[in-house]
């Protein structure tokens, strides 16, 4: 029976993921993220490959299977599919590769931590590229684990892991990062023939990145075009441990200004874990310190460091926890390794106690309003229920008009109509009334003077506290120009029905 259970685990957690999915799947709103993949790839194959290099400024071959995806439906849902099957595969691809480092009943808990971890979810439910960079660092794993480590050196494996690691690149710059890690692996645990081999199967891989080259300064160029925030180490630091953190044990997914309580408990629970295994490992000499330990403690603590040292280069905007969704694997199986084998199994129970706690948390607050950020469905609801015609809609910040478009199909024009991912902050605050001052001009600028009624929807910033001051232009505006007829709150958008003075 057990062994019946252990052979189809793999499809039970397949299952489980997909009963927590597919229901948010077809209730969700869009945000922005994806109505930017959809606008991307909405004008077919040729046209994606243009727009992905101008406007979307990554890597590109994630929206261009994307294109062709949709060119079966080019529904909401379908898009979400995607990403979805993405998942599945890397879960089963995952539970199949636990099988080889964990014994039957670590190998069951650390593929469940894999297949239900909030993050992943998440990344089933984005039009985004998160969850193939999760299954493409899952096979650069698989296939480096039987091509260096355990030594199946053929034609074929050398073959498969360097055509992955190029698919890998071209799916998400990042990922080169892994390959790096793996190589750094190799030195590390003096497997000096192995990283002969390792060079030889990814030489190839060099020359065909090359054409990447140009466009990657290209892109960086564009992406360092607005203000250029100050950085610090300490900042940094602190951003790549709290994604690291988690990883490895989930709060919220997106963090507030101020931490939370179970974020703090957090903290402590992890520095009390850190003791633990520091006193167990010293307790036994350190000989729980196996090669399958060693290798992927040097991988997760590789693409730390070079994550860190991006950090410099591309600021906070682009180290965002959703950029660094290739950590989630080598997380789970270092994790795996690291607690499992050092705690005592008597205490598993409470460990799994933990994580179901951290899991059911994470879940909650990651769509708390069971909606994406803007909440667009009801806001197109609400406009659509109460506007008259000759009601443009007009929408701050720019690029979520783009997003409304995919939401609303009422009778009346959404603005702005162009320009929607032009926009960078212009100064370091959102407390500064001049971070946002060119995009609400250009947005002012596209209201119809002969309008005596519009919607204004203005995002969650512009309500906050420490945020709202980027708005003030706009809020000025307003003031002078128009009377407050209709005023709701949704989530992280406001809309307000204004007549003009």
């Amino acid at each position: 029976m057990l062994k019946r259970l252990e052979n189809n685990f793999s499809w039970f957690l397949i299952g489980a993921h997909c009963a927590l999915v597919l229901p948010l799947a077809f209730s969700l709103n869009l945000w922005m993220d994806e109505a930017s993949s959809l606008f991307t790839t909405e004008f077919g194959f040729a046209q994606t490959v243009q727009t992905v290099l101008d406007a979307e400024r990554q890597a590109p071959l994630y929206f261009l299977i994307l294109s062709l995806w949709r060119m079966i439906s080019s529904s909401i849902i379908w898009s979400r599919l995607l990403s979805i099957i993405f998942s599945l595969i890397a879960i089963k691809i995952f539970t199949d590769f636990s099988r080889k480092l964990f014994s039957r009943d670590e190998h069951l808990l650390v593929s469940s931590f894999f297949a239900l971890h909030p993050f992943l979810i998440w990344t089933s439910l984005e039009i985004r590229c998160y969850s193939l960079v999760i299954l493409l660092a899952v096979l650069l794993l698989k296939f480096f684990w039987k091509a260096f480590i355990e030594e199946e050196r053929n034609a074929k494996n050398l073959f498969v892991f360097g055509a992955t690691a190029l698919t890998a690149i071209y799916t998400q710059y990042y990922l080169g990062f892994m390959i790096a890690a793996e190589f750094l692996a190799l030195l590390f645990t003096k497997r000096f023939n192995a990283a002969r081999y390792f060079i030889l199967s990814v030489l190839p891989v060099g020359f065909a990145i090359l054409p990447l080259l140009g466009i990657i300064a290209k892109q960086f160029e564009a992406n360092s075009g607005g203000y250029e925030s100050s950085r610090s180490g300490l900042e940094g630091a602190r951003l790549i441990w709290n994604h690291l953190l988690t990883h490895f044990l989930p709060t919220e997914l997106s963090a507030g200004d101020e931490p939370s309580l179970a974020s703090v408990l957090r903290k402590w629970l992890i520095r009390f874990t850190a003791v633990f295994v520091f006193l167990q490992l010293f307790r036994t000499k350190f000989r729980l310190i196996d090669d399958s330990l060693k290798v992927s403690g040097v991988i997760i603590s590789s693409l730390a460091i070079l994550l860190f040292a991006t950090y410099f280069l591309v600021g906070e905007t682009y180290m965002a926890l959703r950029h660094t969704a290739l950590l989630l694997a080598p997380m789970a199986i270092f994790g795996g390794l690291l607690i499992l084998r050092l705690v005592p199994k008597k205490v598993w129970i409470g460990i799994a106690v933990i994580y179901l706690i951290s899991f059911c948390y994470s879940y909650k607050t990651a769509y708390p309003e069971l909606a994406k950020r803007g909440d667009w469905i009801r806001v197109a609801g609400f406009i659509r229920s109460m506007e008259t015609p000759n009601q443009p809609i007009v929408v701050f910040r720019a690029h979520d008009a783009l997003t409304l478009k995919y939401q609303y199909k009422g009778a009346n024009k959404i603005l702005p109509d162009e320009k929607f991912l032009d926009w960078w902050r212009e100064e370091d605050s959102l407390g500064n009334e001049n971070a946002r001052r060119s995009e609400i001009s250009f947005v002012v600028s596209e209201i119809p003077k002969d309008a005596k009624e519009i919607w204004l929807a203005t995002e969650g910033s512009c309500q906050e506290e420490t945020t709202r001051n980027s708005c003030r232009p706009l809020e000025n505006f307003v003031e002078e120009n128009y009377t407050v007829i209709e005023d709701k709150y949704f989530y992280r958008e406001r809309i307000r029905l204004l007549r003009k003075r």
